[in-house]
């Protein structure tokens, strides 16, 4: 009875063991690529719909065979959710017709002022490849629908050794939106908070 006890704790212990591993691994696998979605401003009076694009029909949307489309819209019914009035209660104000990051889809986060005017994609999420070349891009920003400036990693990592290392990728920090006068905040591993003025470029340091 014994022996049965500890076969059952052995083998308990080696599929936990196991669960580990392939957690890991799992942290560092690409989620399904949707085919579009939807954000909206904070004020909820201006959505953009990012979605793909297959260069090839006949082969469908393999990887590297996809650029990515944006098309935001001015809402004009604020009483309603914004799913529904996104084709049917708006106004198209502009659209972005050139690539934009496709291989990186999937990590990518777009954000949309207040006024309808910018969008600044986030490269990578959190994440970026432990394999990354100099100058690695994170932000690009947009001014109805003109590409206007970007940002390096260089301008938001002081020190590179301070990024967080998993499997295969580094964690380096988060875009968490625009703040009430029109900044674009983004919080790194180094435990800075910096102000992006989506105008001019100029990053400011705020203390959290």
């Amino acid at each position: 009875m014994r022996r049965f006890s500890i076969r059952k704790i052995i083998v308990f212990v080696y599929g936990m063991a196991l669960l580990a591993v392939a957690g890991s691994a799992l942290a560092d696998t690409p989620p399904i690529t949707p085919q579009q979605f939807m954000v909206c401003s904070k004020n909820q009076e201006y959505c953009a719909v990012v979605y793909r694009v297959c260069l090839d029909t006949r082969k469908g949307c393999e990887y590297g065979e996809e650029v990515t489309r944006v098309k935001a819209y001015k809402l004009t019914n604020n009483e309603s959710f914004p799913m529904w009035r996104i084709y049917n209660e708006s106004v198209l104000l502009w659209s972005i017709y050139e690539e934009v990051w496709p291989e990186t889809f999937w990590r990518n986060g777009h954000y949309l002022s207040d006024d309808g005017h910018y969008l600044v994609e986030q490269r990578w999420f959190n994440r970026i490849p432990a394999n990354f070349k100099k100058p690695m891009t994170m932000l690009k920003v947009y001014q109805d629908g003109d590409f206007k400036f970007s940002i390096e990693l260089k301008d938001l990592i002081k020190d590179n050794r301070k990024l967080v290392r998993s499997i295969s990728t580094f964690g380096w920090g988060q875009g968490k939106g625009f703040d009430n006068k029109g900044n674009f905040i983004v919080e790194t591993v180094e435990k800075r908070r910096l102000l992006i003025d989506i105008k001019t470029g100029e990053i400011t340091e705020k203390k959290f």
